[in-house]
């Protein structure tokens, strides 16, 4: 061991292979026994190098002395020889790495699902994976290469099940391959899943902490933060992709729409001339040929968590019913400038109303006459003249509903995190 050298940076833990009293080659062991780049050695910082000499390689070397004159299986020989010897003396060093190696993977794999389906049992996966692999994002790298690997393998065997002829049903082979192929697909299916429900589980978590008071400032975060986390902002649904979005958070079925915008002005997407920017609306796309009619629009305004300052001139339902009144007998076009549907007056509006039933609201929310109570979710207001319902949502009562839809799903995670 060479003590302190882990401060320099230029020696690396090697093998040296001697001639006459000098070096002749050198061997970087770093790859094949996955030791961290310095080792605790008597309380201090070390790096190990190796030295192979003898009468052998004294009577081998090049006259150069940049090489030794043996053949390649003898050389071999000699070079497997003194890398097993290093391996054994060095044995709790390469232990302490490989749990180390294997923390990483399981981690991973706890914070992935999907990777489950190629790693099995991570005590014997780690064995495949490779020993300069040290951090989580290699754990990543290499676990991504193999998935990559597995699922051309999966669809090789998929293309071969679908694509053959009737006359090879009775091949073994046939039928192995439908077996193989359909264990793998449940699988991929299932941790995907779970990977999928994961996410789910920390957005949840993530608004339990927007509806938190700021430490700094002393307040709740404004209503942006909760926005943002839902549906970014500023964008339609063209403009961003399925998975950048969690409305499943207010309604799974808002997720399926067809079209939408979110924070952006009336002006872009109908052809209404007004800047007014409803934080969600939804649309279905209309087709000559579609036999469904009637859907209704659907708009979602936020409001910041516990609110008290609302007034007569700030009452957000009669912000929503405006919203509604505008979009009447307008046009809604895609990004392309293609009509999506026309609104006509008859067009019934469902819309959410997020935000926390404080007394100021409450007191609000009389003047638009008796509310239907919704069991613990919030409150249900009907008015048939500007044909609207509107649903008023407590931010506790989205989180309970969330986590009440998906409780079955959360639950069969914590038990395959216990196994």
């Amino acid at each position: 061991f060479i003590r302190r050298a882990a401060t320099t940076g230029e020696i690396k833990q090697n093998l040296f292979f001697i001639g006459h009293n000098r070096t002749v080659l050198n061997h970087d062991l770093s790859t094949q026994l996955g030791l961290p780049a310095s080792l605790s050695y008597k309380d201090d910082v070390a790096k190990y190098v190796g030295i192979v000499s003898g009468r052998v390689l004294d009577e081998n070397v090049s006259q150069e002395r940049n090489r030794f004159l043996l053949n390649k299986d003898v050389w071999d020989v000699i070079q497997s020889a003194s890398i097993n010897a290093t391996k054994d003396f060095l044995s709790e060093y390469i232990d302490q790495a490989t749990e180390h190696r294997l923390a990483i993977l399981r981690d991973v794999v706890e914070d992935f699902p999907s990777y489950k389906r190629i790693v099995g049992e991570p005590s014997q996966y780690i064995n495949h994976v490779p020993m300069n692999v040290s951090t989580s994002e290699e754990m990543h790298k290499t676990l991504a290469v193999s998935m990559a690997r597995d699922e051309r393998n999966l669809k090789r065997i998929s293309k071969y099940v679908i694509d053959s002829e009737p006359e090879v049903f009775e091949n073994d082979d046939f039928y192995q391959s439908i077996e193989q192929a359909s264990k793998r697909t449940i699988d991929a299916v299932n941790y995907g899943l779970q990977e999928y429900m994961k996410h789910r589980l920390r957005v949840i978590q993530l608004l339990k902490k927007c509806l938190e008071i700021n430490a700094t400032t002393g307040h709740h975060y404004y209503e942006e933060q909760i926005h943002k986390l839902i549906c970014p902002m500023r964008v339609t649904s063209e403009s961003i992709g399925f998975a950048e979005r969690n409305l499943w958070l207010i309604d799974d079925r808002l997720s399926y729409g067809k079209f939408f915008a979110s924070d952006q002005p009336f002006s872009v997407f109908t052809n209404l001339d007004s800047l007014e920017r409803p934080d969600l609306v939804f649309f279905d796309k209309r087709h000559l040929m579609e036999k469904q009619r009637g859907k209704p629009a659907i708009i979602v305004e936020f409001k910041r968590p516990a609110r008290t300052n609302y007034s007569d001139g700030d009452d957000p339902i009669t912000q929503i019913y405006g919203y509604t009144e505008r979009l009447k007998g307008a046009e809604c076009y895609d990004l392309n400038n293609r009509l999506i549907t026309r609104i006509t007056d008859e067009q019934h509006f469902y819309c959410y109303l997020v935000a926390d039933i404080t007394p100021k609201l409450k007191n609000l929310l009389r003047k638009y006459g008796p509310s239907e109570i919704l069991d613990g979710y919030g409150l249900m207001i009907r008015n048939p003249d500007y044909n609207a319902t509107v649903v008023v949502v407590q931010y506790d009562a989205l989180i309970e509903d969330a986590e009440e839809r998906h409780q079955k799903f959360f639950d069969a995670l914590k038990r395959d995190e216990n196994l």
